[in-house]
């Protein structure tokens, strides 16, 4: 719907949802959100607009309640439902976007959740997870004084929980965890390499704490740092990060395997990361040791492992990775040894799984 600046109420302006320039379009279901340009409102429908829409309508709808104490309260915790549910939303969509690696798409999804968040309460440790995905994301289309911005707002209200006695919370140190990530990333980006190890390793301490050290979240910390010494030259040292990565992840995938639960184990996000991480650390195993190296075998094993936890289609895959590990144990250890043994009754399982 166009919007008729001549028409609007006095001192009311109009801007964009997206970018905050003068808006000319306005959603004509909600009649709030609003957008400089048609490809602005196309980036923000796709997104999230089209999925909170109707709970912002329902918002909207909602009159200010004059009656009793109660009655007032019931009708503020209404309204708080409604903006938690699109802060949830927002979340949700905006990381699905960035483990897709679609940094725009997960910008506006990412406001309306920093948005409705405000609304909530700006001082919560909630809206850190906001800042973080904006930090994210901007460090994705490579607008980084953005980025920075946006992981200062979530390090200056990580600090303020210090003042309120929440910094002992799990949910607080995965989150310093996630910021110290994120800024580790950013350094990176810039060749700040000494900025980004502090923060990498800051990364390691607060996710050992959360986790613990051999958890795979604390193994993406690894992935991280082991690029950091591989961009550096310091392939040696990043070869150990890496190495770690392939050990945490096969005894966590071996576990799985024996409580029965390894297919479809893991969030599509969280899932969609630590397949990104394989498939770069695939590349740099071929490239530095060669395709039938030992080492090479244990990271197909492992990538074989992961991928049956996404699910039946995945198994082909994960059989054809298999039966290359299998042949290079089999080159390099002999029949007898014990990783060659594991891959051969992995490929009669994986087999037997698709008769």
């Amino acid at each position: 719907m166009l919007l008729n600046s001549l028409a609007a109420p006095k001192g009311v302006k109009y801007h964009c949802e997206l970018c905050g320039k003068q808006a000319t379009l306005m959603c004509p279901n909600c009649r709030t959100v609003c957008y400089c340009t048609e490809a602005h409102r196309d980036i923000d429908e796709v997104s999230i607009h089209k999925k909170i829409c109707g709970l912002i309508q329902e918002l909207q709808s909602e009159k200010e309640v004059f009656g009793s104490a109660q009655q007032r309260q019931q009708h503020q915790e209404r309204m708080n439902m409604l903006r938690k549910r699109i802060v949830d939303i927002g979340v949700e969509q905006a990381t699905a976007a960035l483990s897709r690696q679609e940094y725009q798409r997960a910008i506006p999804a990412a406001l309306q959740a920093l948005k409705y968040q405000k609304e909530l309460d700006s001082n919560d440790r909630s809206i850190v997870t906001p800042y973080l995905l904006l930090g994210e994301a901007h460090t994705g289309l490579g607008k980084l004084q953005r980025a920075e911005e946006f992981l200062s707002f979530a390090k200056w209200v990580l600090i303020s929980c210090e003042e309120t006695g929440e910094s002992r919370s799990q949910a607080i140190i995965a989150l310093r965890g996630r910021l110290h990530r994120q800024f580790g990333k950013l350094f990176l980006f810039q060749d700040r390499f000494g900025e980004a190890e502090a923060e990498f390793a800051a990364d390691a301490y607060y996710s050992g704490l959360a986790t613990g050290p051999e958890s795979p979240e604390a193994a993406q910390c690894y992935f991280h740092m082991g690029n950091l010494f591989y961009l550096r030259k310091q392939r040696q040292v990043a070869f150990q990060f890496y190495d770690k990565i392939v050990e945490i992840w096969q005894s966590y995938l071996r576990d799985l395997v024996v409580a029965g639960t390894l297919t479809g184990h893991e969030t599509p996000g969280f899932a969609s990361e630590t397949k990104e991480m394989f498939m770069k650390l695939e590349t740099v195993y071929n490239q530095n040791c060669g395709q039938n190296h030992s080492s090479t075998g244990f990271l197909q094993l492992t990538i074989a492992l992961f991928m049956c936890t996404l699910g039946q289609e995945h198994v082909s895959d994960a059989l054809d990775r298999v039966g290359q590990a299998h042949d290079i144990f089999l080159q390099s250890f002999g029949q007898d040894h014990p990783a060659t043994r594991d891959a051969a009754n992995l490929r009669v399982a994986l087999t037997q799984s698709q008769v």
